[in-house]
């Protein structure tokens, strides 16, 4: 037997409760990604640098602005 669930969106009948977890986990993600982008530059570097392809000048001028993105991505949401 079924029944009608009324104050529910029409849309793919999901509660606005479900709706609410699933933008939160998708902004979750979209930040991982953000994070892991940046992680692997970061770590691309220091392997350039460790194998002395690029000189600590060249280093310090690349790291710099992955440090910003860096702490603006990493904070709380």
């Amino acid at each position: 037997m079924a029944f009608k669930m009324k104050g529910f969106p029409k849309q793919e009948g999901i509660s606005p409760m479900k709706q609410k977890q699933d933008n939160k986990y998708k902004l979750e993600m979209e930040r991982q990604k953000k994070i892991l982008a940046v992680d692997s530059k970061m770590e691309a570097l220091e392997e350039q640098r460790f194998n002395e392809e690029i000189t600590q000048e060249q280093y310090d001028k690349a790291m710099k602005p992955l440090r910003i993105q860096e702490k603006a991505v990493k904070k709380p949401l």
